[in-house]
């Protein structure tokens, strides 16, 4: 398999280096240290693959298509392990949540972005790396929790309800954030944590067949 240095010549193809540094956006002192087999930072990794545009997959692995994706859904891209799997570089869903009125919205390739965390602080929150995806917050059914353009981190390893906490979901056609609480007889309750402003809404146990649990919402973040 090549290593990131090949990968880094291939892209460069017969231009000359300071131009390819140039057109990605970082320094030619850097790119040297890459070529020299240094791996690079999550936002170097970043613009590289925007500029040429190639996946991130392919860059840092050298697996998978090496041209980007049209578009990132739940069932394709997984968070990338650098660093000697002490970094996951995770990536947006392909569908944005609505936490509020709204539908689904897919991303498409110049809208993708990648957030790099810690693997060993994804663990601390009980999480496995490789089921950590990110979305976005709409709508501000979920204040003060989350906020209009927050970030959210799902856990997609969980696809069932299990307590009282927030999930993404896929009910009636839509992905939405919610605190989902199960009742006794088996139906659910999708409770808004602004509850002045919106009203819970319930799933009879006949029902509960039709929504499907993403992930568990365990971490979001945004501008103050």
């Amino acid at each position: 398999m090549s290593t990131f240095s090949d990968r880094l010549l291939e892209l460069i193809g017969e231009g000359s280096r300071n131009a390819f540094a140039r057109r990605v956006g970082i320094h030619e002192a850097s790119l040297r240290q890459y070529l020299g087999g240094t791996l690079p930072r999550m936002d170097a990794l970043v613009k590289i693959s925007e500029a040429t545009g190639v996946s991130m997959d392919w860059l840092c692995t050298g697996s998978g298509a090496r041209e980007h994706l049209t578009s990132l859904t739940l069932s394709r891209d997984e968070p990338i392990m650098v660093d000697e799997g002490r970094v996951a570089i995770v990536p947006r869903i392909g569908t944005r949540a609505d936490a509020g009125p709204g539908a689904l919205v897919q991303i498409e390739d110049d809208d993708v972005s990648y957030f790099g965390f810690r693997s060993a602080w994804l663990r601390a929150q009980g999480v496995e790396p490789k089921a950590v995806r990110l979305l976005d917050i709409h709508g501000d059914s979920m204040l003060p929790t989350f906020k209009d353009g927050d970030t959210a981190l799902v856990d997609t390893g969980i696809n069932r309800v299990v307590d009282s906490r927030i999930y993404a979901i896929v009910f009636a056609g839509l992905l939405i954030v919610k605190r989902v609480i199960l009742k006794r007889d088996g139906s659910l309750i999708l409770r808004s944590d602004n509850r002045d402003v919106y009203e819970d809404e319930m799933v009879p146990s006949g029902e509960v067949s039709d929504l499907h649990v993403a992930g568990r919402v365990f971490w979001a973040g945004g501008s103050i």
